[in-house]
């Protein structure tokens, strides 16, 4: 019994390390465009301004109104960027533990679910997501909850936690669209336990009332600020848009994986056997088999996708992590193996991508000068303002110039919200804004600020790509 406490200690200790270098990315990583955007929209929404109606988005808003509070807590000062940071790490360390609940609760062994912590927090394609500012995070922690109540109903056949689980998915659903391609694996599973009498109309019943509730007020919210078309538009028909004109359109799943390979490559392979063996063998629970294909369901949605970033892996390795860290625990008592080359062999599976993984941490932090850039904005702006940062780069709390803001290009969200509105926004030209609204800083992107006439207006400062207007700061 000591011994196996002891190895069970060990576990726990190699997570708390894994922990730690979490903790380090999260606070010393460069900040991406994505995480500048939501801060953004974040203070528009903190400042009353309507998504969708009164600015661009492309996502849905929970996010926002989760991060807009901080905003009136802590100000509007690049300090509040860390504390959202921070509320990201909390996020991600919940997601962890619920990977250690839904493993636990399919094996129920504890070793099994410090299997799957390590497996998650080891993946530099996972962390490297999950500590940024985005709505990716709540939306997986929320997705996984879901999941987990679906395990628990599918052991007990208890209402309300199929209840439990339909309202989860929902909130999840109010973070980030994504999150439909489960609902999509929910309707199959139902589906089939129905068609096999082990589920009753009245679960799916209960299941769906309580994922409805929270989308009633999100339309309620939307028709009441007169703002339900333009959140269809922007939020739905842009982004189907967008995707389906891509000439990459089917490749993005085959390429973004061959691309992991090497940094992954052992990860990968033991879940498509993992998944594989799960789902073949017929003495595997059905609870196991369900989130075995929930991980398929997941991984092979994200096909859709033009393009693919390491975020977009999120959900699916989360839930990846819980059927491998449960294949290997059930593999490990079928082979009778000691704690001892148990330890070895799960050391052998993290190593590389953990190794990666601290390899990419700077003690140093790697995201002063960006920050000192969004300060140096705030710092020689008022509040009435304009500025242009057509990448988000540095304006986190100041108006700007269109209800475009970002996701410029006729290849991105600008050009397809234009192909769907008849060309409403076709003569946007950023120069003779800039002319017309005099915005105390811009940014060179897609500006050429010598041809263009505006360097009698605006001068650079020492930040690359920045420049400030000329009349009011000859001191800078």
């Amino acid at each position: 019994m000591r011994r196996g406490k002891c190895y069970l200690h060990s576990l726990l200790f190699i997570v708390a390390f894994l922990v730690l270098l979490v903790l380090l990315t999260s606070v010393n990583g460069r900040f991406s465009v994505d995480e500048f955007e939501h801060i953004h929209s974040a203070w528009y929404v903190r400042t009353g301004h309507v998504p969708y109606s009164d600015f661009f988005q492309h996502h849905n808003p929970l996010l926002w109104y989760v991060m807009a509070p901080f905003l009136w807590v802590f100000g509007h000062t690049v300090r509040t960027v860390m504390v959202f940071r921070f509320l990201m790490f909390i996020f991600t360390l919940g997601i962890a533990y619920l990977t250690y609940l839904i493993s636990r609760a399919l094996t129920d062994s504890k070793e099994a679910g410090l299997f799957s912590v390590l497996l998650l927090l080891s993946m530099r394609t996972f962390v490297g997501s999950a500590l940024e500012i985005r709505p990716d995070i709540p939306m997986v922690l929320f997705g996984l909850l879901s999941i987990y109540y679906l395990v628990k109903f599918l052991q007990t056949n208890e209402n309300w936690r199929i209840t439990l689980c339909g309202l989860f998915a929902s909130i999840s659903f109010l973070f980030l669209q994504k999150m439909i391609f489960l609902l999509f694996a929910y309707a199959a599973i139902f589906v089939c336990q129905l068609s096999r009498k082990q589920m009753s109309a009245k679960g799916v019943l209960y299941f769906c009332v309580s994922f409805l509730a929270p989308q009633a007020v999100l339309a309620g919210y939307l028709m009441t600020t007169g703002s339900f078309r333009d959140y269809i538009l922007a939020n739905w028909l842009v982004n189907v848009t967008r995707d389906m004109t891509d000439t990459r359109f089917g490749l993005s799943l085959p390429l973004a994986v061959m691309g992991f390979r090497r940094r992954t490559r052992g990860f990968w392979v033991l879940c498509a056997l993992a998944v594989a063996l799960v789902l073949r063998d017929k003495k595997t629970s059905v609870e196991l088999k369900t989130v075995a294909f929930i991980c398929l369901v997941l991984f092979l949605s994200l096909s859709v996708y033009r393009q693919l970033s390491d975020h977009y892996f999120m959900f699916a390795i989360s839930a990846l992590c819980i059927v491998v860290a449960c294949f290997l625990k059930i593999g490990f008592d079928n082979l009778k193996l000691a704690e001892a080359p148990r330890m070895l062999l799960i050391l052998l599976v993290i190593f590389i991508p953990a190794h990666l993984q601290s390899r990419e941490i700077d003690l140093v932090s790697d995201n002063d000068l960006q920050l000192e850039k969004a300060d140096f904005v705030l710092a020689n702006s008022e509040d009435c303002d304009l500025v242009y940062d057509g990448y988000n780069q540095f304006n986190l709390y100041r108006g700007d110039l269109h209800y475009f803001w970002y996701a410029l290009g006729k290849d991105k969200s600008f050009g397809a919200y234009n192909m769907l509105t008849k060309n409403k926004y076709g003569d946007y030209d950023i120069c003779e804004l800039i002319r017309s609204k005099r915005p105390k800083f811009i940014s060179d992107f897609e500006v050429d600020i010598s041809g263009s006439g505006l360097a009698e207006l605006y001068r650079k400062t020492r930040f690359d790509g920045l420049y400030i207007r000329k009349a009011e700061s000859q001191q800078q």
